[in-house]
């Protein structure tokens, strides 16, 4: 399958189209030294996603409370992605309802997990090799998206596409770590 751009994002830098995977990678960064936020855009089939990448002391704190996990590393972030059109339409109405629900009538194919995958694994490395993050940490908003996280870490593992280790918190939660860079 070939995902090509059919209208420009409004508002994004940086658009990923499979038929061309040398496209690079970039963030835009939001925030202050408190809070800071990169955002990224992808494409899957016809649909616009925004990725956000949070680095703030009281999410990692929350992220701790919940889970009961106290051993995240101060490089952390917190990772998020929706339906671009998701996005806006809570930022409009401040209603989180709809933020994780798939957009398309249909659900995704085989095919376009597979991208997905894809698209989420390189997004991940590249905002670890340039923010070099030691943890990403992450919250499944629904039962498929779950599942699908458990599928992504295990065949990212098994590849060794990189050296990282993994754990399942719970039923929803889950941690990404790296080994220091100047270790």
């Amino acid at each position: 399958m070939e995902c090509r751009l059919l209208k420009p994002f409004p508002k994004t830098v940086w658009y990923l189209s499979m038929h061309n995977s040398n496209n690079p990678i970039i963030f835009e960064t939001i925030g202050d030294d408190q809070e800071s936020h990169q955002k990224t855009h992808f494409l899957i089939g016809c649909t616009d996603y925004t990725m956000f990448f949070t680095m703030a002391s009281h999410y990692i704190a929350s992220f701790s409370e919940q889970t009961e996990y106290w051993d995240l590393p101060n490089r952390s972030y917190g990772i998020k992605f929706a339906a671009t059109e998701r996005i806006d339409e809570y930022e409009a109405t401040k209603n989180s309802s709809n933020l994780y629900k798939n957009p398309n009538p249909a659900p995704f194919s085989y095919c376009e997990i597979k991208i997905l995958y894809d698209i989420l694994s390189k997004i991940i490395l590249a905002h670890q090799k340039q923010f070099d993050a030691e943890c990403y940490y992450f919250t499944a908003e629904t039962k498929s998206l779950s599942k699908s996280y458990r599928r992504l870490l295990k065949t990212q593992h098994e590849k060794n596409l990189v050296e990282l280790t993994f754990e399942i918190i719970d039923n929803d939660n889950f941690i990404l770590k790296f080994p220091r860079q100047n270790e």
